[in-house]
């Protein structure tokens, strides 16, 4: 099986309307950590919604079944729009895992887990933490070993420092 993880960059807020290839708001963070991803051994496909408006549909329809996880990078004005996608995700896709990082998760976790669509954050820089989660989870190993994520266990908030 070829295992997918889906990366998606969010307009900065639900107000924009500025799409440029050359968007002031470059996914760094996540292109970072597709690549890390892909020398792994992995397909990365990465839905950048500054430069895509239908990035909802794009997301949706990008979804099969070696999808493995799906990686939102958020800030605290992209909240609204990442809770949105996620809750569509999870009432199609409820088995597949999604993981919020950047500054919003970073700085508010365990907040952040309290909604039902986001199964995981992960704290911090995810260059190394997003990797060893996706491994966590494709062997189904104990997350209580990860540093740096929180996560749901038998609705208990969990957060690794």
């Amino acid at each position: 099986m070829d295992q997918k993880v889906i990366l998606i960059n969010l307009p900065p807020s639900t107000s924009y309307s500025y799409r440029s290839s050359g968007s002031i708001y470059p996914a760094t963070g996540i292109l970072v950590v597709g690549t890390i991803l892909k020398s792994h051994g992995l397909t990365v496909q990465v839905i950048d919604g500054t430069v895509k408006s239908d990035y909802i549909k794009k997301t949706l329809n990008s979804i099969d079944k070696d999808t493995v996880m799906i990686g939102f990078s958020v800030m605290t004005s992209q909240v609204p729009l990442a809770f949105n996608l996620s809750k569509l995700i999870k009432a199609k896709y409820p088995e597949i895992p999604i993981v919020w990082g950047g500054i919003h998760p970073t700085l508010m976790p365990k907040e952040t887990l309290e909604e039902d669509y986001v199964d995981m954050v992960v704290i911090g820089d995810g260059e190394i933490t997003f990797p060893e989660l996706l491994y966590g989870i494709s062997k189904k190993s104990k997350l209580s070993s990860i540093k740096g994520i929180g996560f749901k266990q038998n609705k208990k908030i969990i957060i690794n420092e």
